[in-house]
């Protein structure tokens, strides 16, 4: 493989630039990574807490600290990131941090974990930015206006139809309408079979008491005739011991 040759290519109104031979910009230099981030740190720890067990800090030139999102206990931390001017200052940071128990107000220790952070920028401070003028205007803005207008009426149009539904429901069910009975053939066809089926239960119903109570004075006669019989032979036993106990007493 031929080794491309880096040239110098001009263009109006911007400095010269290294390129290669295809025309294509040489990469620029990767910038030492110098962002770090402080994680598992305390949930009920405040930023300035942690300032105050981490200072004296080097020179740094960006500094965020996020509190803990109580929503994720027991996974709930605190984070902070730090950029270090110098690189030196960060490894010094990382040594003395990396594993350094942070004790919250109730005792409880977090080994803190130190980490270069996934995104290296830092964001820029604008504090010239230009203000949009259209900021906090929106109340005063006419078609803002129109446009509340037009949802609040038909809000209350959506209110009273609402309203004037539920009191024609309440008028029409409060008061029943009386309705004329409708009468057809199958009707009183199906009135008269059940006419039959009733007439017939209680036909059967009749029966199997009459049935009852015929059984029930059977068993009756049954007993009563028994007992005369039973009393019969008692009758006829005491008239023979009586007779047999006579021809003893003459003797």
């Amino acid at each position: 493989m031929k080794e491309e040759k880096i040239a110098l290519k001009s263009s109006a109104g911007k400095e010269n630039e290294p390129v290669l031979e295809n025309g294509k910009k040489k990469g620029k230099e990767e910038r030492p990574a110098t962002k770090i981030v402080v994680r598992r740190l305390p949930p009920s720890m405040t930023e300035e807490q942690f300032k105050n067990q981490v200072s004296p800090l080097p020179d740094i030139d960006y500094f965020y600290f996020v509190p803990a999102d109580m929503s994720l206990t027991p996974n709930a931390f605190c984070r902070a990131y730090i950029n270090f001017v110098d690189q030196a200052d960060l490894f010094i940071f990382t040594q003395k941090f990396d594993g350094y128990v942070f004790v919250d107000s109730k005792g409880t220790e977090y080994p803190a974990v130190v980490e270069f952070a996934p995104f290296q920028r830092i964001p820029k401070n604008r504090p010239n930015r230009k203000k949009d003028p259209k900021v906090g205007t929106i109340e005063a803005d006419p078609s803002f206006i129109s446009f509340k207008e037009r949802l609040e009426a038909e809000s209350l149009e959506n209110k009273t139809a609402v309203n004037a539904s539920k009191q024609h429901f309440f008028e029409t069910n409060l008061v029943p309408e009386k309705k004329e009975a409708i009468n057809t053939p199958l009707l009183e066809y199906i009135k008269h079979r059940r006419a039959e089926k009733q007439k017939a239960r209680e036909e059967k119903r009749e029966e199997k008491r009459k049935r009852d109570l015929d059984r029930k004075k059977a068993k009756e006669e049954q007993r009563r005739i028994k007992k005369e019989e039973d009393s019969s032979v008692v009758k006829v036993l005491n008239s023979q011991n009586t007779n047999k106990e006579k021809p003893k007493d003459k003797e």
